[in-house]
């Protein structure tokens, strides 16, 4: 077997054990919960700023102040949660 099809088979077991623990879902549904509020908060914040940008003669879009700032905040948090998730097989 080649190191792909061995790496394949390890990543998928891991990913079926991860799937059937309880704290993987509860930990799952809480980070989609936080970034579901943080896509709100700067979604609002954009509304806020929205007829302010439209004074300027070459405002920011929502790219660049909605999009981009949420998968910044959502890489550092889930650079916080995933080694929590992936423990339990350094541990085994």
């Amino acid at each position: 077997m080649n190191l792909v099809g061995t790496t394949w088979v390890i990543a998928n077991r891991e990913f079926r054990g991860l799937l059937h623990t309880p704290l993987a879902w509860a930990t799952l549904s809480l980070v989609g919960a936080l970034l579901a509020w943080l896509f709100l908060l700067q979604l609002d914040q954009y509304e806020v700023y929205r007829s302010q940008l439209l004074g300027l003669s070459n405002p920011p879009g929502v790219t660049q102040l909605l999009v981009t700032p949420f998968f910044s905040s959502a890489g550092m948090i889930l650079m916080l949660v995933l080694p929590t998730l992936t423990m339990r097989s350094f541990a085994e």
